[in-house]
This record gives structure tokens, C-alpha cells and sequence, in this order.
């Protein structure tokens, strides 16, 4: 970290056991003058992350502190939640100081909380943040670390063959498994929910094409099966006006009952579909609004279509 912070262009570096995503490691967390029962033993994601770790990443500090050298292995352990965590189990505000342990060792020393920083949502897809605790990287070793390289420049890629070079440095035997930009990491994590999100927006864009035909085909014909009776009312003196009004009138009105019945449908789906639509409304005014513009589109050209050819018609030979 020390090296890579040299390097020209870098603003900021940081490591982590790992990045917050979906699927993160999860322990047990034990409070000192606590007790539960086994099977209802909170679990919370918890990470080793480096001093800059928040900074980078820009997650604020709520209280207390975040780590800095002096939080070393032969230090008290320290460790930071995320302001979730405080509000959960230290809902009157003291969680700085108090005694915690993770893990599955009943016997394990007590770290103490040194601060409480802002939620992180872990997952895209979901709106709901994901408790989480965080303790020092100097304090707990792992097996592998993720480096976190704050850069300059828009090109991700001119950053790998330094990075590679500074690993190597070090020990040449240490595996870099990959240099990516955060943004594809995250793309990827996502990836899997793709497919039926395309799924459920094509049969989206087919039940409105469907519903954009039945629409046309029932106002075309019922329009065409007047055509007799436009005639005859021409006959007897309808003026065109008054016909195209009588049709729009009548077309109006069944397009407006079934309008009102669609936003029924659309306000008791909408309140089954909140809780799978992250960041989205599914009672979104633009979709709404152009999807029933479609369906009136629909109806007026199949209204007008018969409408013109009976207005061009001879009375006397509709009479006849």
C-alpha cells in the first residue's frame, strides 16, 4: 500500500479482505453484558479494511474514529460498524467503547467499537442497506486482500502493468488474479439478474403490442359494422361533424372504462411489484402516460379509419 501510494497519479489507495457486494462473509457478532439465544445470534457482513479504506470509497465518518496506525496487532482491537449496526443494538447512542466479538470463538478477546461510519448498500439490486463491521487490517490477517487504487487518468487499463510491477517488487510469487476497474467488478456482480430482467421487459413490450391490437382490431370493426347506419344517418341529414363526434363519443367512452379498469390493475400489481423494483417506482408517470397514449393512439386510428370510408359513401346507394 505504502508503494503503490508513491506512484505518480495515485490519490488514494486502500485494501480489503473484501468488497462490498451481495455476497460477503458474514459472522456472528457477540456484545459483552449480552446474551441470546444461539439460533438468534445476529450475524452482520464484517471486513479487515486499511486506514484510507473509508475515505476512498467516501464512506463518512458518524462518530468516533476511523483506523489509523496505532490500531496494530499488539494493540486492543479496535473495530468501526456501520451506523445500521448502531442504531440496532445501541439504540440509545452508545455503541463508542462498548465491548464486541466476531467469530465463533466464545473464549476470543473483546475488541472495542472506535467508531460508527455511514451504511453501505452492498447489493444494486436491493434498496436495503446491509449491516456491516470493519476491523483493522493490521489486526486480522487473511489469506487474500483486494487493493483498492484511486487514479488519475480514464484509462483503468494503463494502471496494470505498474500495479503488477509493485506486487512484484515485493515477492514475485504472490498471484495478481486480476486488475479491474471497480465499475466492471460491480457490473459483473450484477450480470446474473440480467437475463430475466430482459425477459420481463420483452414481455412488457409485448403485452403492450397485444393490447395495442386488440384495441385497433375491436374499435375497427365495431366502427365498420356501422357503416350502414353512418349512411343512413347521412341520409337523413347528419352532418359530417356530428358523426365523427357521435362515433368519438361512443369509442370514447369504452376507451375510458377500460383505462379506469387497466389503472385498477395497474395500482394493485404496482403494490405487489414495490418490493422487487429497487429504485424504480412502478407506478412511474412517463411509463404510465406513454403506454396508455399508445392504447388512445390505437383506438382513435381504428375509430377514424372505417369512419373516413362510411363518410365517403353514397347515401343513396347505402339506402338502396
Amino acid at each position: 500500500v505504502e508503494r503503490l501510494r508513491a506512484m505518480p497519479g495515485v490519490r488514494a489507495v486502500a485494501s480489503t479482505s473484501e468488497l462490498p457486494m451481495a455476497s460477503m462473509n458474514r459472522n456472528g457478532l457477540a456484545i459483552e453484558g449480552v446474551s441470546w439465544p444461539s439460533a438468534s445470534q445476529p450475524f452482520i457482513n464484517f471486513v479487515t479494511v486499511s486506514e484510507d479504506y473509508f475515505r476512498l470509497l467516501g464512506i463518512r465518518t458518524i462518530a468516533g474514529r476511523t483506523f489509523d496506525e496505532a490500531d496494530h496487532e499488539l494493540g486492543t482491537g479496535a473495530i468501526v460498524i456501520s451506523e445500521s449496526v448502531s442504531r440496532r443494538y445501541w439504540p440509545n447512542g452508545t455503541a463508542i467503547g462498548a465491548r464486541v466479538r466476531f467469530g465463533p470463538d466464545v473464549n476470543g478477546e473483546w475488541s472495542v467499537v472506535i467508531g460508527v461510519v455511514s451504511d453501505v448498500r452492498t447489493d444494486p439490486a436491493q434498496p436495503a442497506v446491509q449491516p456491516m463491521a470493519y476491523g483493522s487490517f493490521r489486526q486480522a490477517q487473511w489469506s487474500s486482500r483486494t487493493i483498492l487504487v484511486w487514479g488519475a487518468g480514464d484509462d483503468p487499463g494503463a494502471w496494470r502493468r505498474p500495479l503488477e510491477a509493485t506486487v512484484a517488487g515485493l515477492d514475485p510469487t504472490l498471484p495478481v488474479t486480476a486488475v479491474t476497474p471497480l465499475a466492471t467488478v460491480v457490473s459483473e456482480s450484477l450480470s446474473p439478474r440480467r437475463l430475466p430482467v430482459l425477459l420481463m421487459t420483452a414481455f412488457g413490450a409485448l403485452a403492450v403490442i397485444l393490447a395495442t391490437l386488440g384495441v385497433y382490431a375491436l374499435f375497427a370493426t365495431a366502427t365498420a359494422t356501422r357503416q350502414r347506419e353512418l349512411g343512413v344517418r347521412i341520409a337523413l341529414g347528419a352532418s359530417r361533424a356530428q358523426i365523427v363526434g357521435l362515433i368519438l363519443r361512443d369509442g370514447g367512452g369504452w376507451m375510458a372504462a377500460g383505462l379506469g379498469i387497466g389503472a385498477i390493475g395497474v395500482l394493485v400489481i404496482g403494490k405487489v411489484l414495490s418490493g422487487l423494483l429497487a429504485g424504480l417506482d412502478p407506478l412511474d408517470p412517463y411509463v404510465l402516460g406513454a403506454t396508455g397514449g399508445i392504447l388512445l393512439a390505437a383506438g382513435g386510428i381504428a375509430l377514424l379509419s372505417p369512419l373516413r370510408k362510411a363518410l365517403g359513401s353514397d347515401p343513396v346507394s347505402v339506402l338502396r
